[in-house]
């Protein structure tokens, strides 16, 4: 004998491409998924705030490894050359700058007064400046060179050049500096004192770039 079964099972509906998550819910959700209603801590949100809480999670775990990255790397860009965690360059570095733009002052001083005393002041000037040009350039060049992360960093190469530069300026500037009288600064030592000058901005601001802007030698 055949029973007629029609009618006793509820029959499945079928799944909707428009609301596949409500659509699957029917027939083994409670009413309230079904209604778009969750129940939470004995609260409701609706079923969007679903998609909202997910994609809040998801950015601030992007925020999360986006600081943990930028803190290894700052991690990483530290100043070989330090006393203290201070590193050394960017202490020493104004002391030969204002005295290489010091000597170009008083190298035109001279110039319009012609009193040897101001073409003293220059060679004194370029003399401090160039030693401690060279102990700044020194403890630059052993973070430069035992941190890759600081090499590859864009300003890194030409600031090293650019300070090289202008050491060996200075150092043939401090030479032209020891001739007597009038010769010790026109016109050879104008002239180096004012490239000197002209070169110190580019060079500053590439190495404001690497600390402000790249963290090299920050410590967080």
């Amino acid at each position: 004998m055949i029973f007629p079964t029609a009618g006793l099972f509820p029959r499945e509906p079928a799944l909707s491409s428009e609301s596949p998550g409500r659509s699957r819910g029917r027939g083994f959700f409670p009413p309230e998924l079904i209604e778009g209603r969750v129940p939470r801590l004995g609260t409701s949100l609706r079923a969007g705030g679903w998609s909202q809480i997910t994609r809040e999670s998801n950015d601030a775990r992007e925020t999360r490894l986006a600081v943990t990255t930028i803190d290894q790397t700052d991690a990483r860009l530290f100043a070989t050359a330090q006393v203290a965690r201070h590193p050394v360059h960017p202490m020493l570095v104004p002391v030969p700058i204002v005295c290489f733009i010091g000597a170009l002052l008083t190298d035109i001083t001279y110039c319009a007064t012609a009193e040897m005393m101001w073409a003293d002041f220059s060679a004194w000037l370029l003399v401090v400046g160039l030693i401690l040009g060279v102990l700044a350039a020194i403890a630059g060049l052993t973070d430069f060179l035992s941190n890759r992360l600081i090499r590859a960093q864009a300003p890194a190469w030409p600031h090293l050049l650019g300070n090289l530069v202008v050491l060996v300026l200075a150092f043939f500037n401090v030479l032209i500096h020891t001739r007597d009288a009038w010769t010790s600064v026109v016109p050879t030592g104008l002239i180096l004192s004012v490239i000197t000058a002209l070169i110190l901005p580019a060079t500053g601001w590439l190495g404001w770039s690497m600390v402000y802007r790249h963290g090299v030698g920050v410590v967080r």
